[in-house]
């Protein structure tokens, strides 16, 4: 259970104005009043249950799905009315009919969004499904409460009636301000209407030339309103036909109050439902503002062997200060396991009073299920009840001191705080000798800490910030001073005590500097803790300065770094568009050897000898091959520069010596070792290669970054079908390096020709050589794609390339 808060600790930490702020958010009455009056949860899981709630909304919110909640009033009071039988105005049906839209309308919303937000779903159980309720409502009644005139068949009549009546009494009355025979008698040149009856402003000497009913006169008394007496019987007929109206109109206002009276449990119930989900949307509303996230709940033990955290609140911010719009520094705020209390010091004006306000606020929120304005990852413990004493405590009525005041609270503090609260005191024990005054500060932080309660307090006496060096229980943190300035930074500091530099402010409040320099004189008497700190605050300083000229100069060391870097990737750049130049040479003189080959070939056959012929083959066979030879050994020197995992290819190559061929990114097992040759094997593909192939590699981790796996199966990317004979090739009954060196030739020929799809025929078998085949082609620098064949070309006992011209 939680214990009951007070109201001067909801005062002291600001609550009110945060839950001002949440009800500022609410779309209606009720989830406003919801929101200012916030309660305080008694259990862990239903915080945790109201953060999984409006951080679903958080979401929905992003995803620009806000609850279509409309303008929902709050209509209690008319349904009670109404299940008593009361006939309800037409504004006032017309609220119940923005009710019962709104529950369809969210009832509906929910349901579509229960993937999303499957903790909301459940709100939608509690709205009932009333839409043509709604609809009819809307239909009937204006949005300004007139009811339509087709509200019922009677209706329309009646007012049509009452229309007629008055366009015939307007024609009459004015015919009697165009008669020139009664010219001299009127008032005025103009009607008017009293009392639903057309009159005419006649003068009071002569209200006898006009005979009919007087029925007003004015101030002075020289005017009388007469309704002349041809208009009577007319008037007496519109009375009677607006008496028509109001009794059809009632009958419609009574029949949908008859129909909301009877609803009006569910209505009930689905208007707090509403309020409730309005309520979730502006705390989630005011979560976004805040940047909040949802605290990891940890419990609080009470030994100094805890294994858990007793807070830990990263980047927290005071909630408040961040709506105001004010720049606000984050700080981290934690007590380790067994630490219990946490003892800020530091200058005067320097935010101690903001750290320790802005986590009692976090704990509240918690208490009320609201995220905290910390950063994700926080943890903060599940509190039985916070209590704080922040400012002046002076206390007129019961005729105490500050002090006094203020030795009220602590006994409060002592006497009701244990395991699970959290007391937050500001400047502990500071309006008294300061001797007694920390004396007092040190036993009452002790008893409270010794009671299992978490304490967060503020101060400038010595003896309170010894605890943070001798007590294992107590932390010191301090806001931190700009080495230059001497101006608080606003920041926590944690492990260490602070100064309070009140000779400081004072000199730059503008005390005069003889003033400054006698206090000064006179500290030199003062606490030994205090001086030390002065010490190390003056040494922090001087650190700080360093560290400044030090980081000054790893920046020009790392922008050095990175120029060389930079030169040296320029030069690797360099090398590789050299050496991508040279291939480039390569290929096209292999190109050049390619055609005098195909202009030899075509001398032969014009009548060249067979020595000849024999002689120009061969020399054409060793050029290309020379060619060939240099690309590849271009090509492999490339990859081995290009990767950053390579090493050298051992002296000795073994068989079973697992490798990764340069060329093909692809990892393979050697086989044997013929002479300059190296056979490898690749699942069930056999081919021999160059030593110089090979690259061996660091680690296994390595291979996985050197082979990439292919973006798409080659399979995916044929079309067309073979039908001419040239176009295939038949390997049915051929062994595996039969199969494979006739395919080899085949594509050859096939990408010589400019051939763009063409089939093998592998047959099915044991599947072997479909599969040997298959393994090839994605490996062949001829095949741009395949894909096994369709029923009507030979089904899977065949595979169509696409070659790659």
């Amino acid at each position: 259970m939680c214990a009951a808060i007070s109201e001067r600790t909801l005062k002291d930490l600001g609550w009110p104005k945060l839950l001002g702020a949440l009800a500022g958010r609410a779309l209606t009455t009720l989830g406003a009043e919801r929101a200012l009056a916030l309660p305080f949860l008694s259990e862990r899981g239903a915080a945790l249950r109201s953060f999984g709630l409006i951080e679903e909304v958080r979401q929905l919110l992003r995803e620009e799905l806000p609850l279509p909640l409309g303008a929902v009033e709050d209509v209690g009071p008319l349904l009670l009315r109404a299940s008593k039988g009361a006939i309800l105005s037409a504004t006032e049906v017309l609220a119940c009919g923005r009710l019962i839209r709104s529950a369809s309308d969210v009832q509906k919303f929910l349901k579509s969004v229960s993937f999303q937000a499957p903790g909301l779903t459940g709100y939608s159980e509690g709205l009932p499904a009333l839409a043509p309720l709604a609809s009819r409502i809307q239909r009937t009644i204006e949005p300004n409460g007139l009811i339509r005139d087709d509200a019922s068949y009677e209706l329309q009549l009646y007012r049509e009636q009452v229309r007629s009546l008055h366009r015939k009494m307007k024609r009459k009355i004015e015919s009697y301000l165009m008669d020139t025979q009664i010219e001299d008698v009127l008032q005025d040149d103009f009607y008017s209407v009293r009392g639903e009856r057309y009159v005419l402003p006649v003068r009071s000497s002569d209200r006898s030339r006009i005979p009919g009913i007087i029925h007003n006169a004015s101030n002075s008394g020289q005017t009388v309103f007469v309704e002349p007496q041809a208009l009577v019987p007319l008037g007496n007929d519109l009375t009677i036909a607006q008496s028509c109206v109001d009794e059809e109109e009632e009958k419609v206002l009574a029949e949908f109050s008859a129909d909301i009276g009877v609803k009006a449990p569910e209505l009930e119930a689905a208007l707090q439902t509403l309020a409730e989900l309005d309520l979730i949307q502006a705390s989630a509303r005011l979560s976004d503002d805040l940047d909040a996230h949802v605290p990891t709940l940890v419990n609080l033990g009470r030994g100094q062997g805890d294994a858990e955290r007793s807070m830990d609140l990263k980047s927290l911010r005071h909630p408040l200060l961040v709506l105001q719009g004010e720049e606000v520094v984050p700080n981290a705020v934690g007590l380790g396991p067994g630490e219990r209390a946490l003892v800020i010091s530091g200058p005067n004006a320097g935010g101690k009073t903001v750290t320790m306000t802005a986590v009692g606020l976090a704990g509240l929120m918690v208490r009320s299920g609201l995220p905290i304005p910390a950063a994700q990852g926080s943890s903060f413990p599940w509190l039985a009840g916070i209590t704080s004493a922040v400012g002046d405590a002076q206390d007129m009525e019961q005729h105490l001191s500050t002090f006094s005041a203020h030795l009220a609270y602590l006994g409060g503090a002592l006497s009701e705080a244990c395991d699970g609260w959290l007391v937050m005191v500001d400047e502990i024990a500071a309006d008294t000798d300061p001797v007694e005054g920390a004396a007092l500060a040190q036993a009452v932080v002790e008893a409270l800490v010794a009671q299992g309660a978490l304490v967060v307090l503020t101060t400038h006496l010595e003896a309170v910030k010894a605890l943070g060096i001798t007590d294992p229980r107590f932390v010191n943190a301090r806001v931190g001073l700009d080495p230059k300035t001497g101006h608080p930074t606003y920041r926590l500091e944690a492990n260490v005590a602070g100064v309070s530099n009140a000779l400081d402010v004072a000199e730059r409040m503008g005390l005069p500097a003889s003033v400054i320099a006698g206090a000064r004189e006179n500290l030199s008497g003062s606490g030994a803790l205090t001086l030390a700190l002065q010490t190390l605050e003056s040494q922090a300083r001087e650190n700080a300065l360093v560290n400044e000229g030090l980081e000054r100069e790893r920046k020009k060391l790392r922008d050095a770094r990175s120029e060389l870097e930079q030169l040296q990737s320029e030069l690797v750049q360099q090398k590789a568009e050299v050496a991508l130049q040279v291939r480039r040479e390569l290929s096209e003189e292999l190109l050049e050897v390619q055609k005098q080959a195909r202009a030899v070939a075509a001398e032969l056959r014009e009548g060249a000898t067979l020595q000849e012929a024999e002689a120009r083959q061969r020399e054409m066979v060793q050029a290309r091959k020379q060619l060939e030879s240099e690309v590849e050994d271009l090509d492999n020197a490339l990859e081995r520069e290009r990767s950053d995992e390579l090493m050298p290819v051992p002296k000795e190559l073994k068989v079973g010596m697992t490798v990764v061929l340069a060329k093909l990114k692809k990892e393979a097992c050697i086989v044997s070792i013929e002479g300059s040759r190296v056979q490898v094997a690749m699942g069930s593909l056999k081919m021999m290669v160059k030593p110089g192939e090979i690259m061996a590699l660091k680690s296994p981790e390595a291979v996985k970054a050197v082979i990439k796996p292919s973006k798409k199966p080659r399979e995916a990317i044929v079309d067309g079908t073979v039908n001419e004979p040239d176009l295939r090739c038949d390997v049915r009954g051929l062994r595996g390096e039969e199969a494979l060196g006739e395919l080899e030739q085949f594509l050859d020929r096939s990408y010589q020709k400019g051939m763009g799809t063409v089939m093998v025929h592998h047959g099915h078998g044991t599947g072997a050589l479909k599969r040997a085949i298959r393994e090839h082609l994605e490996i062949s620098p001829y095949v741009s794609g395949f894909r096994p064949g369709k029923s009507h070309e030979g089904g899977d006992g065949v595979t169509v390339i696409k070659v790659d011209c």
